[in-house]
């Protein structure tokens, strides 16, 4: 249907339009972290603005760059073109200006050029997608020269872009920068990335009739996923970045960082759902918050059946989403759907994974307010006795991405025979996170890489030590001074037998001396 919605768009901006733009042909698509956007070039109408447009596309100048821009009052729009992804504002090399060459309206998903204020010939990287009809670029005086419109769903993308809260960086010109999340520690990953922008092979035609058909991935049953290793079993998940963007963009940077590793299902209420994200279990205090981002927009488009997974927040507040989220574990649409702004689903449980995570609600649920505080009256535990450790908990021990195909829940890529690999530990954003024996007990370690020593050096987050139930789950051995790694994933890549020489005893740092690579 949204795809039905989009074309439709797009025909009717393309009726507003002169009959000569509909001669263009050269399509030009930009992925960026919240999906990608294409747009198709009026090279009638404006020759020389999309000559210098192909320019920087060829040359790879507009690849890691950002959305720098959005704008909203006078003109609703969203630039780009203009900086590379950091925090510094580095313009990217530019090339001589061109002359302005107006001569279409500045439209919602027409995309023009940003000139510098009272010279309306001096575009040269820099770009616009008009998010509204913006009648003040089409005046005498500032006439922005429209060179393409916006086809397919790309005006789904930029319209959730436009939602996104903005902030100035400090010490640059950009003063409306907008952000994937807003937390107390800004890094270049929280800017909206644009990866790479690219020629379409085909026209607009083409690439219209490939939406229509479903897209040329309609046929691949393998999609990425995200998995949880659990003292229950393992269990993956869909993810479903084209409803939830920002969404499935603030879970991955929790999985990809490792704050989700050590977690545990702190509420299970049977026939309703099993709730994780928020605590991982400190031996001698108990629950302790994760460090957690900035909250998430709300995204709810998709309802709440049986399966999903959806955000949990704050009563009242639509936009408290955080890191904690949950499987719905019946038909919650009723319920869920239609109260504080609708719980955003982001997610849905492989089909042969949620016998593992009704499990969950099948444990004994223990009302644990007295000892932890009152967002654990109904904690699943694997054990009821006379005493509680953490042995207890459904923890779990590792979050990864992953591919699995989503309609057995099961299968690798044919094409990549280290897919096959499972590797023991994933090793992304300088950290992995490995189950270790030591001294017959198993224990979850986060082993993080320290750049200022020689060689490659971890250490031990050691405030997030937690130890695990052993259910003969493969393990990394730690025995004297030496760290045995079975397999460690890093990108594409596969390493084995790595072995790591304990150099700091008090900082329980590593350094790694022999492995290998498949």
């Amino acid at each position: 249907m949204k795809t039905t919605v989009a074309i439709l768009a797009s025909f009717l901006l393309a009726s507003l339009l002169p009959a000569k733009s509909l001669q263009a042909q050269t399509v030009v698509c930009a992925e960026t972290r919240l999906g990608e956007i294409c747009m198709e070039l009026l090279e009638s109408e404006a020759p020389q603005t999309t000559a210098n447009f192909l320019g920087y596309v060829d040359s790879a100048n507009f690849d890691a760059t950002i959305i720098h821009k959005s704008e909203t009052g006078t003109n609703t729009a969203i630039e780009a073109g203009g900086y590379i992804a950091s925090l510094e504002g580095l313009h990217v090399e530019e090339r001589a200006p061109v002359p302005n060459e107006y001569s279409l309206a500045n439209l919602r998903g027409t995309v023009s050029m940003v000139t510098v204020a009272g010279n309306i010939n001096s575009g040269t990287s820099e770009w616009r997608i008009n998010v509204s009809d913006n009648p003040s670029l089409d005046a005498a005086g500032s006439r922005a020269t429209v060179f393409a419109r916006i086809i397919g769903n790309g005006m789904e993308v930029v319209d959730v872009i436009s939602r996104l809260p903005t902030i100035a960086l400090p010490d640059t010109m950009l003063n409306a920068v907008p952000l994937l999340r807003m937390d107390s520690r800004l890094t270049a990953d929280d800017l909206l990335g644009i990866t790479k922008v690219f020629r379409y092979p085909g026209s607009r035609e083409d690439y219209e009739n490939e939406l229509a058909n479903g897209g040329p991935d309609e046929e691949i049953i393998l999609t990425d996923v995200v998995c949880m290793e659990s003292g229950i079993g393992e269990f993956c998940m869909e993810l479903f970045s084209d409803t939830a963007p920002l969404t499935v963009a603030n879970f991955l940077s929790y999985v990809r960082s490792g704050r989700f590793d050590g977690t545990f299902f702190h509420r299970a209420i049977p026939g309703f759902v099993a709730q994780t994200g928020g605590y991982i279990l400190d031996p001698a205090s108990g629950p302790v918050e994760i460090r957690k981002d900035g909250n998430v927009l709300n995204e709810f488009s998709r309802s709440n059946l049986p399966g999903t997974v959806a955000m949990a927040k704050l009563g009242d507040d639509p936009n408290s989403a955080n890191s904690e989220w949950f499987v719905n574990l019946n038909d919650n649409s009723e319920n869920l759907d239609n109260q504080n702004g609708g719980f955003t689903v982001f997610g849905q449980i492989i089909p042969s994974d949620i016998p593992v995570v009704e499990l969950v609600v099948r444990q004994p649920i223990v009302n644990l307010v007295n000892d932890f505080g009152g967002a654990f009256s109904e904690v699943p535990l694997l054990r009821v006795d006379g005493s509680l450790s953490i042995d207890d908990f459904v923890i779990i021990s590792r979050a990864f991405e992953t591919q699995r195909d989503v309609s057995e829940g099961t299968g690798v890529d044919p094409d990549d025979p280290l897919a096959a690999i499972r590797a023991l530990g994933d090793y992304s954003f300088s950290r992995f996170s490995i189950p270790v024996r030591y001294r017959g007990n198993i224990y979850q370690m986060i082993f993080r890489q320290n750049n200022s020593l020689p060689g490659f050096v971890v250490e031990v987050l050691t405030t997030q030590i937690i130890q695990l139930k052993d259910i003969g789950q493969p393990v990394a051995e730690f025995t004297d001074d030496m760290l045995t790694v079975p397999s460690i994933r890093a990108g594409q890549n596969v390493f084995t037998n790595l072995t790591f020489q304990l150099t700091n005893v008090e900082t329980l740092e590593f350094t790694l001396q022999s492995w290998t690579r498949l």
